[in-house]
């Protein structure tokens, strides 16, 4: 007894650390960006998953996942289905060690964000049936042959098919081992399957074509698709492992030690196999996606190799913060104008960026467009619900507001955002007392904006007839300057006192030195303006050291890179996609100054 309360107390410390690993460094929430299914409260969706079998099992992970949003429940909530695969493990498999292998592959299975918790939930049914059936066969034939068939069954419709075969393959090597059954008993078992078999085909056309699809599922999930096989397979040698009995008696070691062993390394593999890049581009995501600006910048800057979703978020949390005008450089964007926003809509990205973004920058229309993709890739996600309704409301779209706050209305944690949400529908002079719907009502483009154009042509569009849209004309000039269409931003620049500028940003007084190696003219009067003269100084300093970076061109990159990283002059040279004779010609330009 007292090594069986050792053996669980090393497991249940280990599952308690692992709570607040997922808590406090894989974040649950971030399963959401990528693992989302809908859920809705209603009966008619209940209905839809007890038709089908193994589809209660995927009702069950889907009401699992909303707790999601919210990141000790959820670590918890892992930690407590983990917890019980073993209890329950260890009561089926003669209270040995080996009922932890399932739950270590199972930790190191949510180490991927595209982990569905619906594996928990199947295993968990799954031992507890198996459970049940080992209580019966210790017990007369007659119940054998009772419980089998409906164990099978419960755990067919629950489940599915795959979890089903695993409880057939795991409980007949469970009745090898415990060799105590008879001939009539194995009739009798064999007979269970097929009647349970028969009645599901006939009650629901099973065939082995859904058995196909269940993998099917499984490999899409997963990119490392092995991994839910090999936890199937572990399961089916758990009777078997169940065999070996180490010779620990009287010795120094002890089954505990190789518990905490097994344990230790388990802990170890999580901190090695996590993503660390994974994990950044959805925590940008994430807290852009709260407005949480300062975090989205926090996490980006830890980037190495940043996607495009990635520089869009990060691009946009600057324009926010207003570090734009300063610290546009200090991340990644090499991307030029198609990190600000992205002009086609794919069909294979999960991250759908610039619904949001279009929806500030006063393009209501592609908003919407790029809600109704985002629907097709999440379902009916919250987040993407909430900037549809906004976008309809700012828009005009009584209509088909309503329809999206019907929808909300019948998920989890979302009724006081509806409720404040329906008063504004019902009654429009309060949209302008809403500061964001009021700022997107004004800034609302009167022309359609086409998608397909270039980031640059739908910001010139966004731009060119008002004054109210503040973030369209930022957005603008920056992709000039990040394009290198430089004639254009001169263009763009003459508009700069109708937005309220009194000063000259950093960003766009650098963007008028490099014009000036250009032209002969300012591409407006500065004199009407405030700026930092020693962005002038600044430009100086860097054609004296491009000068002298030329007796090293090995180390000039780097040397240069340490000192102007944060200025435009240092992106055309070092970062920006433009072609060699661009540069080169820029190059020239500067060290003649």
């Amino acid at each position: 007894m007292r090594i069986v309360v050792k053996h669980n107390i090393v497991i249940v410390c280990t599952l308690l650390c692992y709570t607040l690993y997922m808590w406090l460094w894989v974040n649950p929430s971030l399963y959401l960006i990528k693992g989302y299914r809908e859920f809705f409260t209603d009966s008619y969706f209940l209905i839809r998953f007890l038709e089908i079998p193994g589809e209660p099992s995927e009702y069950v992970s889907r009401l699992c996942i909303q707790l999601y949003n919210y990141p000790l429940v959820a670590s918890l909530l892992i930690s407590a289905l983990l917890t019980a695969i073993y209890l329950t493990g260890r009561q089926v498999f003669k209270k040995n060690w080996i009922a932890a292998l399932p739950v270590f592959l199972l930790m190191l299975m949510h180490n991927r964000y595209e982990h569905a918790i619906r594996l928990d939930v199947d295993v968990l049914v799954l031992f507890i049936a198996l459970y049940g059936f080992v209580r019966a066969f210790r017990s007369r034939r007659w119940v054998v042959c009772l419980a089998f068939p409906i164990l099978l069954a419960g755990v067919l419709y629950l489940n599915g098919i795959l979890p089903a075969l695993l409880f057939v393959i795991t409980g007949f090597s469970l009745c090898l081992l415990e060799r105590k059954g008879d001939a009539i008993q194995w009739i009798g078992l064999i007979a269970g399957i097929a009647l349970t078999g028969f009645v599901f085909r006939s009650l629901f056309y099973l065939s082995f074509h859904d058995l196909r699809q269940e993998v099917a599922d499984l490999l899409r999930i997963y990119p490392l698709a092995y991994l839910p096989f090999v936890l199937y397979g572990v399961i089916c040698l758990l009777p078997f492992l169940s065999l070996i009995h180490l010779p620990f008696k009287n010795k120094k070691i002890k089954p505990v030690y190789i518990e905490s062993t097994v344990a230790l390394t388990a802990c170890l593999l999580l901190v090695f196999t996590l993503n660390r890049e994974d994990r950044i581009g959805l925590s940008v995501q994430h807290y852009a996606r709260t407005e949480n600006w300062e975090k989205v910048l926090k996490y980006a800057s830890k980037s190495e190799y940043p996607d495009k979703d990635m520089v869009i978020y990060t691009n946009e949390a600057l324009y926010h913060t207003g570090k734009i005008y300063t610290d546009l450089f200090l991340y990644n964007q090499s991307l030029g104008s198609k990190g600000l926003l992205s002009a086609q809509i794919s069909n294979f990205s999960e991250i759908v960026p610039n619904q949001d973004i279009f929806l500030h920058l006063g393009a209501l229309s592609l908003s919407i467009i790029w809600g109704t993709e985002a629907t097709n890739v999440y379902g009916a996600n919250p987040y993407v619900l909430k900037n549809l309704t906004k976008a309809y409301i700012a828009g005009g779209y009584l209509p088909e507001a309503r329809k999206t706050l019907n929808l909300l209305d019948h998920t989890l944690f979302q009724q006081q955002w509806v409720k404040r949400y329906r008063r504004l529908v019902n009654d429009t002079s309060l949209i302008a007392q809403d500061a964001e719907l009021n700022t997107c009502r004004q800034a609302q483009a009167p022309v359609a904006v086409v998608s397909t154009q270039s980031a640059l042509m739908n910001l010139y569009l966004l731009a060119k007839d008002t004054h109210w849209n503040k973030m369209a004309y930022d957005y603008l000039l920056t992709a000039a300057l990040l394009d290198n269409k430089i004639d254009n931003f001169a263009s763009f620049l003459s508009r700069l006192g109708e937005y309220g500028y009194t000063s000259i940003p950093k960003l766009y007084f650098e963007g008028i030195i490099y014009h000036s190696l250009f032209a002969e003219e300012s591409p407006i009067d500065i004199r009407n303006f405030t700026f930092d003269t020693g962005v002038i100084d600044r430009f100086e300093a860097f054609c004296r050291d491009l000068v002298k970076a030329q007796q090293n061109p090995a180390k000039a990159k780097e040397w240069m890179e340490k000192k102007y990283k944060d200025t435009y002059w240092y992106y055309i040279l070092y970062q920006s996609n433009l072609s060699p004779e661009a540069k080169r010609d820029a190059y020239e330009r500067m060290i003649l100054i």
